[in-house]
């Protein structure tokens, strides 16, 4: 077992509630003003969710599921026996890229897969990566280049891939060749900065890192931000307004850089022991989802510096992923199912 899938061990990663005027009243439980809707799949552990054009999609450990709204069911939408550890909605809405691992020791034919019908059928499209480990690879997180859909970046259980034709065909960019002792558990994009490029992981001694790249994956910078103390950056997210600022959720914090990566310092330390396994906008609030054993939810409007911990229902299981609307509604996945957040406004409403 990879170093990647023991991370992922502990987790064995619609209609909007109302509109920006006139919230209708909440269909699940409100909680600090904020609505929450448990839309399951009851016992199972999800580690991954998106949404695409008003649909839900869960990852799971039996391959992907897709929810539908007549019935409030989950239905086996392709997968099956694998591991999925991310599901990445195009900005287009159809399209979804999804990355796997297999159940060891079995092998996988591809370590990404790319669905255009909404899930029901799947192209292996990682040209080739799995078959450079005896199909043995390890897909972990993936990001698509706002700036040129083409452009691809999938992390792995071996280092770091970039495609520049829709995932026909694909490159490592680091280190530059498949590495077991690195593993790239994080990948995040910047709106601010066409060329910027971030991604997080772990190395085989088990310390934690963040990779830069200002040239779109041709080169890398390389920070720690705890030194090389035992951790792993496991969620990493760019601030849309500031290029230079980004945050890398780690073991029972989240961690902030202001300057590049250069340096950084603590901003969030979660109630109980998990790691931070989500980070995502909603809207211009910076949203960090923890595995606490329960679920751990942390909210910063000012520009991540000072953070609030949200109410969580109380049957709420620990936090593995989590996916934004351009509406402002979260879909938090976590080892019971997934759980629909509509967040108070700022004014309060």
């Amino acid at each position: 077992m990879t170093l990647a899938l023991a991370l992922l061990g502990p987790l064995a990663f619609q209609p909007s509630c109302g509109d920006s005027t006139r919230p209708p009243p909440c269909a699940g439980e409100t909680l600090g003003g904020h609505c929450w809707e448990y839309i399951g799949p009851s016992g199972v552990v999800v580690t991954a969710v998106a949404e695409a054009e008003g649909t839900s999609y869960a990852g799971t450990f039996d391959g992907v599921l897709r929810y539908n709204r007549a019935s409030g069911a989950w239905v086996q939408t392709g997968l099956a026996g694998k591991t999925i550890t991310s599901i990445t909605a195009l900005p287009s809405g159809r399209p979804l890229w999804v990355t796997v691992a297999p159940h060891a020791p079995e092998t996988t034919s591809a370590v990404a897969y790319l669905s255009s019908d909404g899930g029901r059928t799947w192209q292996a499209r990682d040209g080739g990566l799995s078959s450079q480990v005896d199909y043995h690879g390890v897909g972990i997180s993936f990001v698509v280049d706002p700036w040129d859909l083409r452009r691809l970046y999938l992390g792995q259980g071996n280092g770091l891939a970039r495609s520049t034709d829709s995932g026909f065909t694909w490159t490592y960019v680091y280190p530059s060749s498949a590495d077991r002792g690195i593993d790239i558990l994080a990948l995040a994009s910047s709106s601010a900065n066409s060329r910027r490029v971030w991604a997080g992981g772990l190395t085989a001694v088990q310390t934690a890192f963040v990779l830069r790249s200002d040239d779109r994956g041709d080169t890398w910078s390389v920070f720690r931000p705890r030194g090389f103390a035992e951790d792993a950056v496991v969620a990493v997210t760019a601030d849309p307004r500031n290029g230079d600022r980004a945050f890398a959720g780690m073991w029972r914090a989240v961690w902030v850089t202001d300057d590049g990566g250069t340096s950084w310092r603590a901003v969030v330390a979660t109630r109980d022991a998990g790691f931070v396994r989500a980070l995502t906008y909603s809207e211009l609030r910076l949203i960090a989802v923890a595995d606490e054993g329960a679920l751990g939810l942390y909210a910063s409007d000012e520009g991540g510096t000072i953070w609030d911990s949200l109410p969580v229902p109380r049957l709420a299981s620990g936090g593995t992923a989590a996916a934004s609307t351009p509406d402002g509604t979260l879909f938090i996945a976590t080892r019971d199912g997934v759980w629909r957040l509509r967040l108070r406004d700022r004014s309060g409403s």
